[in-house]
């Protein structure tokens, strides 16, 4: 099992390594959020400061031509904004927590990836 152990502690490097450009859109599956039996919530965008919209409409140009992005229709909308990173570039975020306050809960969670290791650790 140590080759267990050595291959989930690559995946983990190499998926936590990914830098946002090496991100694709795939089409292999579809993923839906289950909620609550509430009508869908419209949130408000927040306003954006004159000196961040160019970097973020250059943001949203190059998610779009990557294909991360794309125009939507859909009745849920949560508001965008560009947080400040270590390096101090900015990145693009959504705001969901009004959509996780309503987002039904999985009754069969992923285990943390530390308790999958420990769990082959011992092993041989």
């Amino acid at each position: 099992m140590r080759t267990k152990t050595g291959f989930l502690c690559q995946i983990q490097r190499r998926l936590s390594g990914v830098p946002d450009r090496d991100c694709t859109r795939t089409t292999i599956t579809q993923h839906h959020i289950e909620t609550s039996a509430v009508a869908p919530i419209r949130q408000k965008a927040r306003q954006l400061p004159l000196a961040k919209w160019e970097e973020a409409e250059a943001k949203i140009h190059d998610m779009a031509d990557t294909g991360l992005i794309q125009p939507s229709d859909s009745p849920w909308v949560s508001p965008a904004m560009l947080a400040r990173k270590k390096d101090g570039s900015l990145r693009f975020c959504v705001a969901h927590r009004v959509l996780n306050d309503v987002t039904r809960k999985d009754l069969y969670p992923l285990p943390h990836i530390d308790d999958a290791l420990d769990s082959v650790s011992g092993s041989t």
